[in-house]
C-alpha cells in the first residue's frame, strides 16, 4: 500500500476524502481496530480501480489485484475467507437482495409495560426502567425513547433510501419493523412487539421512502451553505408493473423563499432510473430549516428530506475565557468569571458516535469481548434542549440531526454519573439501557462563585465545516450573553478529576 501511496497519491487522497469513505472508516477505528485495517486494504482496491480505469495500468492492477483474505460476519463471530479481487464491477445475474439492514435501536418505553395482561410481563422494561432510576435519570425516559426513536427512523430511512438508489440491488430484508424481545431485547422497530406504532412516523411517510414507488433526491450534504448553488439530482425507483408517463414536481422552500420544478416522467417498467438533475441557487438571507419534496401528485406519492442551510465560516469572537482543563479554568471562576471550558483530556468519557447502535448493545458487548475485540461504543443518539439559546443558533431538534453530525463525531461525551439527580446537560449522549451514564456533551454548572460551560466538542478538528464553526459561534456567543446564568451547582472535584 505504502508503493501505491506513493506512486498514486492523488488517487488515494481522493478514496479516502470521500466523506462517505471516511465515516464509513471512522466508525469502523471506533469499533473494531482490526476491522479499520481491513477497511484501508478496501481503500487500497478502490485506488486500484481508479488507476485501471483512469490511467489503463494494467501492471500496477496485476501486481496488486490478487488473491486476498477478508473477515466476514459468521452467525455471531467472524470467518476468515480468501476472496478474489475482480477486474470488473459485480453485476449479479440473478435478483440480489440485502440482508438484515437496519437494526437501530430504541430506548424503551416503559409506558408499554401496563400493556402486557396476558401470562408475559415486561420484567425486562421493569429492569431497565430500574436501572435509569438508580441511575438520577428516571424522568428522561420519556425523552430518551422519543430523540432515540426518531433517529432510529431517520437511519432506517437513509438505509432504505441507498437500497432504493443501488441500481442492481432486486430488494432487501428488513431486520425489523416491530421489536424483538430476545437476545436482550433488541427495540429496532418503528412497532413495537404488539405491533403497535411507536408514533414516530405515519404510514404514509413511511411508505414515501418504503413502498413499490419512491421519488428519490440525490445531493451530498443535508447542510447546506447560504449562498450557494447545490446540485440536486431526482431518480425514482418504480416496482409497479407499469408506470403511466407523469409529471414530477420538486418543490425546495426556506422560509419565505420557494423553488418549484416540473420533471418529465417516461412510462416505466419496474426499475430504477436517473431522471435529471436540478440546480437550486441558495439566497444570501435564507438561513435555518429548509424542506426538499418529491412528489408524484398523480400517483399521490411524495418523498421528503430536512435540510438546515447555514451561513458560511466566519471568524469566532475572542472576548471569551476559554480554558482546556478545570485546573487553568478555576482562578477565574473564584473570582465571578464566566469560562468556556473546552477540554483537552477527559478522564472518564464514552467517544462520541453519531447513529443508533446496532441491535443492543449487550449481546455485541458479550461477543466482542469473546473474541477478544473492542465492544461497540453502544450509544443511541443526542438528547437536546431545543429551547436551549445554544440549540436555537443551530435551528437544532431535540435529537440528533444533520448540523451535529461533525461535532459529535470530534467529541468525546463526558461521563457526568457523579452529578446530582436529575442534572441534565443541554446537549446529551443517550447511552444504553445496560450502561445508563449520564454523558455531556455540552453542559453548564455554577462553580466556585462562576459560571462554567463546558463543551467537549473539539473544534480545532474541522475548522472549516460550517456547522461546528456555527456551533462554535454559539457556545462562544452564549458564555457572553444575559443568558448564560447557571443554577445548578456542581463540585469543583468532579470537575478536577474530569478535566486534568
Amino acid at each position: 500500500m505504502s508503493l501505491l501511496i506513493e506512486k498514486y497519491p492523488d488517487k488515494m487522497v481522493q478514496v479516502l476524502a470521500d466523506p462517505l469513505v471516511n465515516a464509513f472508516m471512522e466508525s469502523l477505528r471506533l469499533h473494531d481496530e482490526e476491522a479499520y485495517v481491513h477497511s484501508m486494504e478496501v481503500a487500497r482496491l478502490v485506488t486500484l480501480c481508479l488507476i485501471k480505469l483512469e490511467e489503463g495500468n494494467s501492471e500496477i492492477w496485476e501486481k496488486y489485484a490478487g488473491e486476498t483474505e477478508i473477515d466476514i460476519q459468521y452467525g455471531t463471530g467472524v470467518k476468515r475467507v480468501k476472496a478474489q479481487n475482480r477486474k470488473a464491477a459485480f453485476v449479479p445475474s440473478v435478483p440480489a437482495v440485502t440482508h438484515e439492514v437496519g437494526q437501530y435501536n430504541v430506548y424503551p418505553d416503559f409506558g408499554e409495560i401496563p400493556k402486557y395482561t396476558g401470562v408475559v410481563e415486561a420484567r425486562n422494561f421493569e429492569i431497565f426502567r430500574e436501572r435509569l432510576e438508580q441511575a438520577g435519570m428516571g424522568g428522561q425516559a420519556a425523552d430518551f425513547f422519543r430523540c432515540s426513536g426518531r433517529l432510529s427512523r431517520d437511519c432506517y430511512k437513509l438505509e432504505i433510501e441507498a437500497a432504493m438508489r443501488s441500481p442492481h440491488v432486486a430488494g432487501f430484508q428488513l431486520l425489523d419493523l416491530q421489536d424483538f424481545p430476545g437476545q436482550g431485547t433488541a427495540l429496532v422497530g418503528m412497532l413495537n412487539a404488539l405491533r403497535e406504532n411507536k408514533g414516530f412516523i405515519e404510514p404514509k411517510d413511511w411508505r414515501g421512502f418504503c413502498g413499490d414507488l419512491v421519488p428519490l433526491a440525490v445531493f451530498d450534504s443535508f447542510v447546506w451553505e447560504s449562498g450557494q448553488t447545490v446540485t440536486v439530482g431526482a431518480a425514482l425507483r418504480n416496482n409497479r408493473p407499469l408506470l403511466p408517463a407523469q409529471t414530477m414536481q420538486v418543490t425546495f422552500v426556506c422560509g419565505d423563499f420557494t423553488v418549484t420544478q416540473q420533471i418529465a416522467v417516461p412510462e416505466l417498467t419496474p426499475q430504477f432510473v436517473r431522471l435529471t438533475e436540478l440546480t437550486l441557487h441558495i439566497p444570501a438571507d435564507c438561513i435555518g430549516h429548509a424542506k426538499l419534496t418529491l412528489s408524484l401528485p398523480q400517483e399521490q406519492v411524495q418523498n421528503a428530506w430536512e435540510i438546515t442551510v447555514l451561513p458560511p465560516v466566519t471568524p469566532v469572537r475572542e472576548d471569551v475565557i476559554i480554558a482546556h482543563s478545570f485546573t487553568e479554568a478555576e482562578p477565574y471562576l473564584q473570582n465571578g468569571g464566566r469560562v468556556l471550558l473546552l477540554p483537552a483530556q477527559i478522564t472518564e468519557k464514552i467517544a462520541g458516535f453519531y447513529c443508533a447502535d446496532f441491535w443492543n448493545y449487550h449481546m455485541f458487548r458479550i461477543i466482542s469481548e469473546s473474541m477478544g475485540k473492542t465492544p461497540p461504543v453502544g450509544t443511541m443518539g443526542l438528547c437536546i434542549d431545543a429551547e436551549h439559546p445554544i440549540a436555537r443558533a443551530m435551528f437544532s431538534a431535540d435529537y440528533s440531526t444533520p448540523q451535529w453530525y461533525g461535532a459529535v463525531s470530534h467529541a468525546d461525551c463526558a461521563v457526568l454519573d457523579a452529578a446530582p439527580a436529575g442534572y441534565r446537560p443541554a446537549v446529551q449522549m443517550i447511552d444504553n439501557v445496560e450502561r445508563n451514564h449520564r454523558l455531556g456533551l455540552i453542559f453548564e454548572a455554577a462553580v466556585c462563585g462562576g459560571a462554567l460551560l463546558v463543551c467537549t466538542v473539539r473544534f480545532d478538528e474541522m475548522p472549516d465545516d460550517i456547522s461546528m464553526n456555527r456551533l462554535h459561534h454559539a457556545v462562544t456567543d452564549y458564555v457572553q450573553s444575559e443568558q448564560f446564568q447557571p443554577d445548578t451547582v456542581l463540585s469543583a472535584e468532579l470537575l478536577r478529576t474530569l478535566f486534568r
